[in-house]
């Protein structure tokens, strides 16, 4: 997943803003671009200050007015996880406290900075910015600019809506300089993934493909047996001959393939619950 870093100046006040990244599936990626213009820097913090209240009253607009551009845009509402909110708030303050800025500005990834907090994700995906000026910001301006700012960037903007994540965290961390470093958390927990079955109950052997994310991986199911799949994104099953025959899965579902007389593959939706007499063969 490429991490893209933008960065925007104006006559009064710095702002920058770094793109999405950290999905759990590739959690190395690509280094952010740097700042090419020290002008365009962070300014160089030497203590952070931002007393509890009103960081949390920041970090709660920018969550209040991302769920609303969510519900906007069709989509869930997120809720806050405390562990994300940790590890949100530890890398903003690392920003904050030294002159690094970027997604692997303390040497991790999104990915293992929340693995680090025991967040057992699926996807990890952040967005950070910072922001300084010469006159002190309200807590209001400093919600409404982050916010602005991520909506107004593609890749910034794709993370906000992304239709897979179901948790967030925010946190905003200030310095002397009046610089602010704020880091957005979006997340999927492993506990969410999806669990399906694909049941083959003909006498040969079946051949299909699965789509999921990135992923794009064909597997063969002997006769009379069971796969059962665990996927973070949501997965399109293509069976071969009759790839219209499955589609789009549903987490909890088993899907039986059977012939009928005329040979032709047909497929039968049930419950993982309802279990089935079948081998299970290896997985991913």
């Amino acid at each position: 997943m490429l991490r893209i870093l933008l960065i925007f100046s104006a006559p009064l006040a710095g702002v920058g803003f770094g793109g999405d990244s950290g999905l759990a599936q590739d959690p190395a990626g690509q280094a952010p671009v740097r700042p090419t213009s020290t002008s365009d820097a962070p300014p160089q913090p030497s203590a952070v200050a931002l007393e509890t209240t009103r960081r949390d009253e920041i970090a709660l607009q920018i969550i209040q007015a991302t769920n609303l551009f969510r519900e906007g845009q069709q989509l869930s509402t997120l809720t806050s996880n405390l562990r994300l909110g940790q590890t949100a708030y530890d890398f903003a303050h690392f920003m904050a406290s030294t002159q690094k800025y970027g997604h692997h500005a303390d040497g991790r990834t999104p990915a293992e900075r929340a693995n680090a907090h025991q967040y057992d994700y699926c996807i990890v995906l952040e967005n950070i910015a910072w922001r300084h000026g010469t006159k002190a910001f309200t807590a209001d301006e400093l919600a409404k600019g982050f916010v602005e700012g991520w909506q107004n960037s593609p890749p910034h903007r794709r993370a906000m809506l992304d239709d897979e994540i179901v948790e967030t965290a925010v946190a905003v961390v200030g310095n002397e300089k009046n610089a602010f470093y704020a880091v957005q958390l979006f997340g999927l927990p492993k506990s969410a993934q999806q669990e399906f079955q694909i049941v083959n109950q003909t006498a040969g052997e079946v051949q299909y493909r699965l789509k999921a994310g990135d992923r794009n991986e064909s597997f063969q199911l002997a006769p009379r047996t069971t796969r059962t799949h665990f996927e973070c994104h949501r997965a399109q099953i293509e069976v071969a001959g009759s790839p219209e025959l499955i589609g789009k899965v549903t987490s909890g579902v088993k899907y039986l393939l059977t012939t009928g007389d005329n040979q032709q593959l047909s497929v039968e939706r049930k419950a993982i619950q309802d279990d089935v007499a079948e081998p299970d063969a290896d997985a991913p």
